[in-house]
């Protein structure tokens, strides 16, 4: 059994490894030159497999030029080619630059590699469109104008298109965003930002970047239409639906350990050799990559204050005239993260509110803590959906997507791993928060503003493959955990809410202060 062990576990490694790729943009190298906008000779140039256009003719270029300036001051257009990090993400060499030519229709192109669909990308404000919006320049406004109060954006959108050029999606991602009430949320993007591209469909083949302005004059958008690129993850379709993925999974579903939770000794089947199959989303809390928000993170200023609703689900929901779940109270999930917690059951949901409103700010906006532990590499987590309301009454789910196998049921105790995991709450161990980013839901309908979101809904996953009782990821698979869990901590165990972006009210002394001045004043006329 031993040899047969190591052969599927190199066995999946490989299988595992074929799966995914990044195009982390250091390939090819430009050697000791900073920059190269000219590849004319072959229409543009590859790296890990992705292909990325240019076209050059007589000093103009447009598409994609490859660069590893780092001159984050300068502005105008002679430091086109610079990131404003001043590095590629994570403080590597090399990233690209995309230049969209508007007068000879040509936009930045990126031909994926063969097979293989997008998961996420990298992008960024160059310094030269950064500098043009926060300070004006001879052809581009300052945004805000004098006042600060112009509603001014930039706005990215990738373009999704099949092998037959048919368009199969847009992903859109504000690279500055003027359009708040409150001033001092307005932002120019001047960090790396992580642009999920996970929800475009398997059949997408190429991405195209356009760009929209609230800065427009009679020749087109008078902001620079310039962005940069790095890190393009991509990853074969559905890897854990095949063949392989589930003998992988069945085959190391083999040796069994003891787990505490809640005081006792239980059993638990742990997979061996996890790194063989490990995902492509953020890995678990304290590994390099991870998206984990830790309980004491400074930059949390808030915590929900109020609980709307608790239903509590059934400790078993194949049993629904049984117990309901019942450890706990409502006001646990109140304040800080503590370990202090409500569980929901089966389906089980809690919705709560906040001092202030959450808004959308560039990153992630908050997280949400459970209490789940770690386990010989892997996991012990129960997840939930999160849903958000500007309203009360209409919500709104975030995308979630589980890569999980669904071949074989999680056991009571059975063990998770975090890079299977996206945008579902439970995903980190307790004292670590999974965050949420509103950018998610921009435009998902008239009902959601995303800059004065209310109320946070957490609902419980009910992780059996069972299609009687199972939920399903935002792609329709069935979202495999610990199942079932019939005792009274049944369900999500839910612990708190940190806020991450809150939106002031208007109801501040500045706001009091107009007030104050247009009643005085109306008197004064009334008078």
């Amino acid at each position: 059994m031993k040899v047969t062990s190591f052969v599927m576990a190199l066995t999946c490694a490989i299988y595992s490894a074929a799966s995914a790729a990044t195009i982390d943009l250091e390939t090819p190298s430009l050697g000791v030159a900073t920059h190269r906008e000219d590849w004319s000779a072959t229409s543009g140039f590859s790296s890990n497999g992705a292909f990325f256009n240019n076209t050059f003719d007589q000093g103009s270029w447009a598409g994609f030029a490859l660069s590893r300036e780092t001159d984050t001051t300068t502005p105008g257009f002679g430091n086109q080619y610079s990131a404003r990090p001043g590095s590629g993400f994570g403080g590597s060499a090399q990233y690209a630059i995309g230049f969209a030519d508007y007068f000879n229709n040509t936009l930045p192109t990126i031909t994926l590699p063969s097979g293989q669909r997008p998961v996420s990308v990298q992008v960024t404000n160059t310094t030269y469109a950064a500098l043009s919006m926060r300070d004006g320049d001879s052809f581009a406004k300052k945004f805000g104008g004098t006042s600060g109060n112009d509603p001014d954006f930039f706005k990215l959108t990738i373009r999704a298109f099949d092998l037959g050029n048919a368009p199969t999606g847009t992903i859109d991602f504000f690279l500055a965003d003027y359009r708040f009430a409150n001033n001092s949320l307005d932002y120019i993007a001047s960090t790396w930002q992580s642009v999920d591209l996970s929800l475009l469909p398997a059949t997408t083949a190429t991405l195209k970047f356009d760009f929209s302005s609230s800065d427009n004059g009679m020749f087109g958008i008078n902001t620079p239409t310039y962005v940069a690129v790095d890190q393009l993850v991509t990853v074969v379709p559905e890897p854990s639906t095949t063949a392989m993925g589930a003998a992988c999974l069945f085959m190391f579903a083999l040796r069994r350990l003891r787990v505490r939770r809640a005081g006792a000794m239980l059993g638990a089947v742990v997979i061996s050799g996890s790194s063989a199959f490990a995902g492509i989303y953020a890995p678990a809390a304290g590994q390099s990559g991870s998206t984990a928000i830790a309980a004491g993170d400074s930059r949390i200023i808030e915590w929900a204050n109020t609980v709307v609703n608790l239903t509590r689900g059934p400790q078993n929901i194949a049993n629904p005239g049984g117990p309901l779940a019942t450890f706990g109270t409502a006001s646990a999930a109140l304040g800080a993260a503590n370990n202090s917690l409500v569980s929901l059951g089966d389906g089980g949901s809690i919705t709560l509110g906040f001092p202030l409103p959450i808004g959308n700010k560039p990153g992630f906006d908050f997280a949400v803590f459970e209490n789940g532990f770690a386990s010989a590499g892997l996991a012990y987590l129960e997840l939930g959906f999160v849903e958000v309301s500007s309203n009360g009454t209409n919500f709104f789910r975030f995308p979630s997507i589980s890569t999980t196998q669904t071949a074989t049921q999680v056991a009571t105790f059975g063990l998770l791993d975090a890079t299977d995991l996206h945008n579902l709450a439970g995903k980190y161990v307790a004292g670590f928060g999974t965050p949420f980013d509103l950018s998610d839901l921009v435009g998902v309908s008239a009902l959601l503003d995303v800059n004065d979101v209310r109320y946070v809904r957490v609902v419980d996953v009910v992780g059996s493959i069972n299609p009687s009782y199972g939920t399903t990821d935002s792609f329709g698979n069935f979202v495999n955990d610990p199942y079932a869990t019939a005792f009274s901590s049944s369900g999500f165990d839910f612990d708190a809410v940190g806020v991450l972006s809150a939106v002031p009210e208007p109801g501040t002394a500045a706001f009091g202060l107009v007030v104050i001045v247009a009643s005085f004043t109306r008197r004064r006329r009334s008078a």
